[in-house]
């Protein structure tokens, strides 16, 4: 079989998306072995950031950015070299330009829940899903709660759907080593893009409760600007916490490790979210989580966490007060079942099974 992956996303900002297809991209490669494996990407620097091996290769279809124009370009590129599968991580079209598509699903909150973006973003993206479902040959899912809720969506998936899941970034499982950012000496920290279903408002008012009592503590809020982000920066202002909430950008995986590694705990309240992964890495580095009380967050964490009613900032800050003073007991047994070996062997799994 020829196996096409679209790598078109992987930017120099990785964030959950990107992670995502680099780390289960590479993990394919290092195992597949009798199939061959083209990577896609407008940019040659994204095609250059994967190990190149005999049955690899890559093909470069210059465009500034990956727009409806550029997928059909590679999509009759596609057709003509006989690529039997193409696995697309993030964009939909692919599923309606080219046979055979394997798409990932991360989450479906733009449609659940709409409110949470730009009303075009959307409306926009449910056409694509209600269009793409009907054409799609497999959709896999990187949780079993997002499966539940594609499968109630559109039952027509529920003979074509499948769960792979999510592994830890290699970042995330590096020793710890000497401090090399200046950070506070104690505070709590978040990490994800600035947008309103992350639920920043929350966080920042359960911190507010918690350093009533505990006014030695920061709140360290690390993601680059997303959308809707500006009451964050305003209900800061008008609570005067300027001098408690730190935002400190974007972050990549160089310095992400130093900044849960000297925290005391990390508060991840999402009101809806795809899977959470940085609540998984800061519990594989030992440091104490409180997540929202949803259902995703009980299917990933199970009992490895605290869990906090998302919309009660009251009940947030109780609950870091009760995890700060304690350490995470790391069950590696746990960890285990986020593996991007895991993950590539399910969806190599994937493929094979289209050709039978």
């Amino acid at each position: 079989m020829k196996i096409a992956i679209d790598v078109s996303q992987i930017t120099a900002d990785k964030a959950g998306i990107e992670y995502y297809t680099f780390e289960l991209t590479k993990s394919l490669i290092g195992i597949e072995n009798k199939n061959q494996i083209v990577l896609i990407s407008n940019k040659k620097e994204y095609l250059d950031q994967y190990p190149n091996k005999g049955n690899v290769a890559k093909k470069l279809i210059s465009q500034n950015r990956p727009n409806l124009i550029w997928m059909i370009r590679a999509a009759l590129w596609m057709r003509l070299n006989k690529v039997d599968t193409l696995i697309s991580p993030s964009y939909l079209t692919f599923g309606f330009l080219f046979p055979g598509t394997i798409q990932v699903i991360h989450d479906l909150t733009l449609i659940t829940n709409p409110e949470f973006f730009d009303e075009k973003v959307s409306k926009k993206f449910k056409r694509q899903m209600d269009f793409a479902v009907k054409y799609i040959r497999k959709l896999v899912t990187i949780s079993n709660t997002t499966k539940k809720v594609l499968n109630k969506l559109y039952p027509t998936t529920i003979n074509k759907s499948e769960y792979i899941g999510i592994g830890i970034n290699d970042w995330a499982l590096k020793d710890r080593e000497e401090n090399q950012l200046n950070l506070p000496d104690k505070y709590i920290v978040s990490i994800s893009t600035l947008q309103p279903r992350k639920n920043y408002i929350n966080m920042i008012k359960g911190f507010e409760i918690f350093s009533k009592n505990n006014p030695e503590y920061k709140y360290i809020i690390v993601g680059k600007k997303g959308w809707y982000y500006e009451e964050i920066f305003k209900l800061v202002k008008e609570r005067f916490l300027e001098d408690k909430v730190i935002f400190y950008g974007y972050a990549n995986e160089t310095d992400l490790p130093e900044l849960i590694d000297r925290s005391s705990t990390l508060l991840y309240c999402s009101l809806e979210e795809g899977f959470g992964m940085p609540a998984i890495e800061a519990y594989a580095r030992g440091i104490p989580v409180v997540v929202s009380d949803i259902e995703i967050f009980h299917e990933s964490m199970e009992d490895k966490a605290k869990f906090a009613d998302p919309n009660s900032p009251a009940d947030i800050s109780q609950k870091l007060s009760a995890s700060v003073n304690t350490l995470a007991k790391v069950d590696r047994k746990f960890l285990e079942k986020y593996s991007w070996l895991n993950v590539a062997k399910r969806i190599q799994s994937v493929y094979s099974s289209m050709t039978q």
